[in-house]
């Protein structure tokens, strides 16, 4: 469920925003889409407001995607594909032209072409448009048409036409008409061309000048225009902050994943042996064991240098990441637990570990077994058994490791090392990888730190943006991370009041626990651990609001998380803007 937010300012502030958009300096309430499109004539949309030019009332206008509008309905098919020109402005039909170009609205956040009947004015806007080629640079441009037939165009800061060939052009001509030529709007406003009712300026590619400003064509009782600039129009962009901290604080390792990330120098598993007790489906209990090498490994399983070997498990095997029935033998020292072969990587590589697939590492480092050595896979109904006897060093294979990775049949792991020797740089990693993980725990020294559990920790719940500005008019999509498998629903808390610091909540039962904003407005959602996507704001429309800003916050209800059973996350401040 979307919802608008409807917030009291006073009365002399909100006079006097008004006050400065008037005339309309930008319109945030964009009204009906009227497509994405590529060099697209859209059907004619009916003028609410009749505008006066050229000697006619205009009832009705044909919007293109390429920045421009027919005035009338003639069914006009000509989109102005791929640049724009005086030229053709001139011999045309009648049209307005806000940056008709080689525009493309493609549907992405909100990208599309608009049109919005309000009193006394109609409203077109190519919001989050991008030159064709080049979706990387997005931008909105804004054409509106006052019932005394007056127009505005309001140029976002980053508009830009910069790819060859594109021209560009903004103004107005009534068609049919001589090409009077183009005029610098920046060299001469404010400008009369009198008896001329074609005005306009074109640029070559790379020329646009205008970003962040806004113009105002008006009728000059000749039958041609008198160009404004309009200085005094705010440029107002939404932005996103952080504050605060959410709970509970940080501890242990909250997550399945756990791992040591040695260079050579420093490796220290010789001789040690850990068994991975698992807990439940969350994580596990590391400790120490003894005396557990398999030495009766007899099946050589063929490996070349980075490659991974299929072998089926003699029993379902259970592990945080789900249950492997097929797994992954890696020459470099690890087994993949996700009846899917994800390839052989020789360098170990934390975010990867942490992300891909669910695996376990022995030793993950580059090892070649085709300078020498051997791979073995042996089971019993009970036990199956991953060993690396003599597994040289890819860069210097004199030095050799000797290891195993065993599997048991009730979800237990051990790894189990005899001598190990690699380059002193070499970079080297063991652990579980659970797959899917985004926090980072960090390298845990395992033989200092046994008995150690993973999966029991805590991380403070977030709140965050998901990249798109709190934009008036517009849905502000946002994102709750950090959440326990545990965690069953939450809320999302606005208010126009910021606690910073925070409000302790600890004589409610939530210990470490911060109110971060008034509770003005609150939003229900179903939690999805880890992360849950909030799609849950919509932004007021009205201009009045631009630079105002929004607290947010969001609890979560996660049985046990705290006595009380809720977590809250951080704060977010939301600056209101156009863009």
């Amino acid at each position: 469920m979307h919802s608008t937010l409807v917030l009291a300012i006073t009365s002399a502030a909100l006079a006097g925003l008004l006050r400065a958009q008037t005339p309309p300096c930008y319109e945030p309430n964009l009204g009906a889409l009227l497509g994405s499109a590529d060099d697209t004539v859209f059907p004619a949309i009916t003028l609410s407001t009749p505008f006066p030019a050229f000697g006619t009332v205009w009832l009705q206008a044909e919007v293109s995607s390429n920045g421009f509008l027919w005035l009338g309905a003639s069914s006009n098919p000509d989109s102005g594909c791929c640049s724009g020109t005086g030229t053709a402005l001139a011999s045309g039909q009648a049209r307005l032209c806000a940056l008709w170009s080689d525009l493309v609205t493609d549907g992405i956040d909100g990208s599309g072409v608009y049109h919005n009947s309000l009193p006394g004015r109609e409203v077109i806007t190519w919001f989050h448009a991008f030159e064709s080629y080049d979706p990387t640079i997005r931008f909105t441009v804004q054409l509106q048409l006052v019932g005394t037939g007056e127009f505005t165009v309001w140029f976002h800061p980053s508009t830009t036409i910069a790819q060859i060939p594109h021209t560009a052009v903004c103004g107005a001509s009534p068609g049919n008409v001589t090409n009077p030529g183009s005029t610098d709007f920046s060299a001469v406003i404010p400008y009369n061309s009198n008896t001329q009712a074609t005005l306009y300026e074109q640029w070559a590619t790379g020329g646009f000048d205008l970003a962040q400003r806004t113009f105002l064509f008006q009728p000059n009782g000749l039958g041609g225009w008198v160009l404004n600039d309009r200085p005094s129009c705010p440029f107002v962009s939404g932005t996103w902050g952080l504050y605060g901290a959410g709970c509970p604080p940080q501890a242990g390792i909250s997550g399945a994943s756990f791992y040591e990330l040695f260079s050579g120098a420093s490796l220290d598993l010789g001789n040690h042996e850990f068994e991975l007790v698992p807990l439940g489906s969350v994580g596990y209990l590391v400790q120490s064991a003894s005396g557990s090498f398999f030495t009766g490994y007899a099946n050589a399983v063929p490996m070349g240098d980075d490659t991974s070997v299929d072998e089926v498990l003699p029993f379902p095997f259970p592990n945080p990441g789900g249950v492997c029935t097929t797994a992954g033998f890696c020459s470099n020292g690890f087994v993949w637990m996700d009846n899917f072969n994800n390839g052989a990587p020789a360098a170990p590589y934390v975010p990867g570990f942490l992300s891909e697939g669910p695996r376990i590492a022995a030793m993950w480092t580059d090892i070649d077994l085709t300078a020498g050595g051997a791979a073995y896979y042996d089971a019993t109904p009970a036990v199956a058994y991953f060993t690396w006897v003599n597994a040289p060093d890819y860069y210097n294979p004199s030095l050799r490791s000797t290891f195993q990775i065993q599997l048991f049949a009730d979800g237990r792991i051990k790894l189990c090392y005899q001598s190990l020797a690699v380059g002193a740089t070499r970079p080297v990693l063991a652990g579980y990888g659970l797959g899917g993980q985004i926090h980072d725990p960090g390298s845990v020294d395992m033989t200092a730190s046994v008995p150690f559990s993973s999966g029991t920790g805590s991380l403070p719940v977030t709140l965050d943006w998901r990249g798109m500005p709190p934009v008036l008019g517009r849905p502000f999509p946002m994102e709750t991370g950090n959440l326990r498998p545990s965690a069953v629903v939450g809320l999302l808390v606005v208010g126009v009041t910021q606690f910073n610091p925070g409000v302790p909540l600890d004589a409610l039962g939530m210990q470490n626990c911060f109110a971060h904003a008034s509770l003005d407005l609150l939003l229900g959602f179903v939690a999805t651990p880890p992360t849950t996507p909030l799609d849950l704001l919509t932004i007021p429309g009205q201009a009045a609001f631009v630079g105002f800003p929004l607290y947010a916050q969001v609890a979560i209800f996660d049985p046990g998380i705290t006595q009380f059973g809720l977590a809250t996350s951080n704060g977010g401040t939301m600056t209101l803007g156009f863009f």
